[in-house]
């Protein structure tokens, strides 16, 4: 109002390219704006096979082998774009194989969901699942030391019973020994008169000049003068053997003969004496060989002790890690339910965006009506598709 009231002037009249050049910016923008109401609308048909070919594509191995998938999602675009009274019969099958495989995808999640809440409402259940398999472990384990001790005790008596078995032997052996000692120098007179006899019949045919026949006289000498062989004879004897065997007359033979009959008789005491002892030699010995046997079964039995000991103890850290375990997962039971629930919240949620989306827009393309359909901002009854329906709460029906 105050411009108004101002006189004009020819000097305040505005130039002309000044002007021009506001109204450059004003134009451009007009223009602009016309292009944006002009921008091409997205084709609904094209979204909704978009994602129908989408979840064709997403579907697992148990609802539809992939080759199978990957054929159905090739063909499914062009199948569901074509009008319904328009499509080829081949068109028609495959928009009933598409709602057969959305229908089995439903049915595959309906199935997770239930199985999924299933586990949901059983998180108490396993809570006191775990609390009893951790009373069991704990259970187990106060049986398994108890087994244990015993086991302890089985091998203390087992080798208190080698220790005495042991003991056995070695008096029994002792007992053997000394029986033996008795007969020892026995045994080497003996020898020793065999020997002496069997010089002497050499000595018969030979003489003591010779280097054997030496021998063979100190052999006799040897065991004769211990044993108290009558000397004279003795004497006798050694200048019987400075003779030749031709030159000896009868009074050398009965030298012969009297000192063989001499270590003949010693021989007899000897195996007189042996023969005495023989049974009790017998059983000592006999009580030896018991008493090795006694300690090897003593031995085994100690061996086979510390054996199930050894178990015993190898179950008892089994059953002592089964019950950390037990701990664990009960200590774990909350984490695990969060887990479940959230399997199950997801589960729902794939199965919720499943029906609201792919199934929905099978729902709209299964009868697609001829001309197509119209833009959600074209349709005047505020948000309904043309020729379709809202998204449905069950899986399309081929």
């Amino acid at each position: 109002l105050f411009l108004r009231q101002l006189p004009r002037s020819p000097s305040a009249a505005p130039c002309p390219r000044t002007a021009l050049a506001a109204m450059a910016p004003m134009k451009r923008a007009m223009k602009a704006s016309g292009e944006v109401k002009r921008a091409k609308k997205a084709d609904p048909v094209a979204e909704h096979c978009a994602a129908v070919v989408s979840a064709i594509g997403e579907l697992p191995e148990k609802v539809v082998p992939e080759t199978a998938r990957d054929m159905l999602a090739s063909l499914a675009e062009s199948s569901l774009q074509t009008p319904a009274g328009q499509r080829h019969q081949y068109q028609a099958q495959v928009a009933d194989m598409v709602a057969q495989a959305l229908q089995d995808f439903d049915r595959y999640l309906s199935a997770a969901v239930g199985e999924d809440r299933a586990k949901v409402d059983n998180v108490y259940g396993d809570r006191e699942a775990r609390r009893e398999a951790l009373a069991k472990a704990s259970e187990r384990v106060k049986d398994l030391e108890e087994a244990k001790e015993q086991k302890e005790e089985t091998l203390k008596a087992c080798m208190e019973a080698r220790r005495i078995k042991k003991r056995e032997l070695d008096e029994a052996m002792e007992a053997q020994a000394e029986a033996n000692s008795t007969v020892a120098g026995t045994l080497k007179a003996v020898e020793k008169v065999k020997c002496a006899l069997q010089a002497l019949d050499m000595l018969k045919g030979d003489c003591a000049d010779t280097k054997a026949g030496r021998h063979a006289l100190k052999l006799v000498m040897d065991a004769g003068k211990p044993f108290k062989v009558d000397g004279s004879l003795l004497e006798s004897l050694v200048n019987v053997m400075k003779k030749e065997p031709a030159a000896r007359g009868g009074f050398d033979d009965i030298v012969l003969q009297n000192t063989q009959e001499a270590l003949t008789k010693l021989l007899d005491e000897f195996n007189a004496i042996l023969a005495t002892s023989e049974a009790p030699r017998a059983e000592r010995a006999a009580a030896t060989a018991a008493a090795q046997d006694a300690l090897f079964t003593a031995d085994a039995a100690v061996k086979d002790a510390k054996h199930a000991l050894h178990q015993a103890g190898q179950e008892l850290r089994e059953g002592e890690a089964a019950v950390d375990s037990a701990k664990e997962f009960l200590s774990n039971w909350l984490f695990d339910s969060k887990v479940v629930m959230d399997a199950y919240d997801e589960r729902v949620r794939e199965l919720d965006g499943f029906r609201k989306d792919a199934a929905a827009s099978f729902a709209v393309l299964k009868d697609l009506p001829e001309g197509g359909l119209k833009h959600p901002e074209e349709d005047t009854a505020g948000g309904n598709v043309e020729g379709g329906e809202a998204a449905p709460t069950e899986a399309p029906s081929a």
